[in-house]
Order: C-alpha cells, then structure tokens, then sequence
C-alpha cells in the first residue's frame, strides 16, 4: 500500500491507485483485520482526489467514517471529516464543508489532538475568510495556534502561522486604512519570516486598538518589524 501511494505521490495515479487497491483487498481479506482501514482507505481516497475523481474520493472518505464507527477506530476521524470537508467544498457545497469542519474540529478537541485541531481550525478558519468573516477566523485560529509551545518549524505549525498572520493583517489594515490598498502593499511581510517573529506580530495585531493618528505609523511598524 505505501509503495502505492509513494507511486501516486510521484504521478504514477493509475499504477499507484492500482497498488492501493490491491494492497487494501488483500490486507482485509487474509487476515480479516479492520485495524489501521480507516487510515489505508482515506490514502485511496487521496489518491482519487490527486487523480480527479472528486466524487469516488467523498465516498471513500464516507467509507472510512463507517468503518469509524462500526470499530471505533477514532484516532483519525478528525482528519477523515476535514478531508471531506475540503473536497466538498471544491464542489461547492460550502455549508456541508464547514459541518465537516466543525466534526473535525470537535473530535480532535475531544481526543486532545493537538495537531488535528490545528488543521482543523486553519480549514475552518480558512474558509470563514473566503466568506468575508475575518473576525470569526481571527478568534477560531489564534488560540489554537497559541495552545502550542513546541514544533515551530513544522510545516502545520508554520502555515497555521503566516494564515494567522494574513488573516489579522486583512482585518487590521482595512480597520486602519479603510481599504485593500494597504493589505496588497504589507501582504509581503508575512514572506520568509521566522514563525517566532509571524507569531509576534500576530500578537501584536490581535491586542492594539487603533487611534486614527497612529493608525497608518502602526501598519509600517507591524510590516517591518521582527
């Protein structure tokens, strides 16, 4: 199976996706173990999305749930429902995506899954974003993103920072300015920051309230400063 999603992961879909199927056939039928499925199975399911057969990877991912909740096997449900929730959304169905999201969300907050949550509130946050509703995605992100004292230099860890950063940079600009014209200007100073400064800076916009005299003086302080 690994050797299957290795060969997906390096363009060879049909011959990798081949391989999954096999591998995931033959893992059930000899030994009848259920035990890791719903992890072997979201890996086709993510092959079928690399491949674009969007449809057949939502219902692999609704396999893996049922197998979920049949052996409760729960240590990856949260990514499963994230996972749907991202290739439901890609069809549009934006409302059915952020229940996925929320489930997600719940259960790596239930199980303490520190970096399941994570990937979950950037999913969500993410798409509160896309619907003009920055606050909300501010105040999901960053006390996830705050919980975590240890792996910065990972790349969840690291995304999760400069989306956090972009995201109280669109707020805090168009609060200051009034318009896009500062955000494309200072987008730039989330690019090759170390996570430690992107995590000031987010602190520092999530706590100053601005005055209209120090509001443009405060957009280049927070852009330029480590």
């Amino acid at each position: 199976m690994y050797r299957g999603y290795s060969k997906v992961k390096n363009g060879d879909v049909a011959e990798g996706k081949a391989l999954l199927r096999s591998g995931l056939s033959a893992y059930h039928a000899s030994t009848g173990a259920v035990l890791w499925l719903p992890y072997y199975t979201a890996l086709l399911a993510e092959a079928s999305e690399i491949g674009g057969q969007i449809d057949e990877a939502v219902a692999q991912l609704d396999d893996a749930l049922q197998i979920v909740d049949r052996t409760k096997e729960r240590w990856f449900a949260a990514e499963l429902n994230r996972h749907k929730g991202q290739l439901l959304l890609r069809h549009g169905q934006v409302e059915a995506a952020e229940e996925d999201y929320r489930k997600a969300l719940s259960v790596a907050v239930d199980q303490e899954a520190k970096l399941w949550e994570l990937r979950a509130a950037v999913s969500l946050a993410r798409l509160r974003r896309d619907q003009g509703r920055r606050p909300e995605a501010r105040e999901l992100l960053a006390p996830v993103y705050g919980r975590f004292t240890e792996g910065f230099d990972t790349p969840d860890r690291k995304g999760a920072a400069r989306r956090a950063c972009l995201i109280c940079l669109v707020a805090f600009c168009l609060r200051c300015t009034g318009n896009f014209i500062e955000v494309r200007r200072r987008r730039w100073c989330c690019r090759g920051v170390t996570s430690g400064a992107l995590l000031r800076r987010f602190d520092l916009m999530l706590s100053w309230s601005p005055t209209p005299r120090s509001s443009r003086a405060k957009v280049s302080l927070l852009a330029h400063r480590n």
